[in-house]
């Protein structure tokens, strides 16, 4: 009897039969058997693998090992656009796709700075999760039609979200980190950083964020992801 393949070694496997291949990457597994059993059912030449975190999710694109990664934004070691930027590093051209129980009008305009391809939130009908990655894999993208029309809003208002659409990527893990209420320290222990480096990032949020203050920030990070969490587009 053969020894049992690891995820890396399946995706090679699926890579070599050029076949489609997409990874699902959500700490909770559930996520991860549910949208594989879904697109088993629609796409029968596609190959699909699940990972829980942004470092085992690393592993598998690192090796060719998809085509389309679809994540929930936010894990224990990073989120979704550190996996998108690493995705960017290596050879493939490597599709992503948001799927998130956070609200797409908070994140969206971050999602699209990032490169990536559509965002879709776990509120949403099957039938719109299926053609969101059915657009994606085609090399198209998929946006509401709410947060379209928020985004030409905000450039015509220029209001940008209040700023914090100017923060970079990792300014932005710090924004909410300190939103969650974690201190500096648990900041850099977090993000295997220097206190002082988050420090400074906190520095230079302030006057991207026109904030006087550290805790300022905090607060405005707090209020900042509670509603969009709460957003809708009615």
């Amino acid at each position: 009897m053969s020894p049992r393949k690891t995820a890396v070694e399946e995706s090679s496997d699926t890579a070599r039969k050029g076949r489609s291949r997409i990874l699902v990457v959500d700490s909770h597994p559930v996520v991860g058997l549910a949208l594989t059993a879904l697109a088993k059912s629609r796409w029968k030449d596609v190959g699909t693998r699940t990972a829980d975190s942004v470092e085992s999710a690393e592993v598998v694109i690192a090796d060719g090992g998809c085509d389309l990664v679809i994540g929930e934004l936010f894990f224990p070691d990073g989120d979704f656009f550190d996996l998108i930027l690493s995705a960017s590093r290596t050879s493939r051209d490597v599709r992503s796709l948001v799927f998130s129980q956070h609200c797409e009008r908070r994140f969206g305009l971050r999602a699209m700075r990032e490169g990536v391809g559509g965002y879709v939130m776990k509120t949403e009908r099957i039938p719109t999760l299926l053609s969101a990655i059915d657009t994606v894999m085609s090399g198209g993208s998929h946006w509401s039609n709410g947060v379209r029309d928020y985004l030409v809003n905000s450039f015509a208002s220029k209001e940008m979200d209040g700023g914090v659409s100017r923060l970079s990527p990792r300014e932005f893990q710090v924004f909410r980190l300190l939103g969650e209420g974690l201190s500096a320290k648990e900041i850099a222990g977090r993000l295997g950083l220097s206190t002082k480096t988050i420090n400074s990032h906190r520095e230079n949020m302030k006057e991207k964020l026109n904030c006087a203050s550290a805790s300022r920030i905090a607060l405005l990070a707090r209020d900042w992801f509670a509603s969009g969490d709460a957003a809708g587009f009615g």
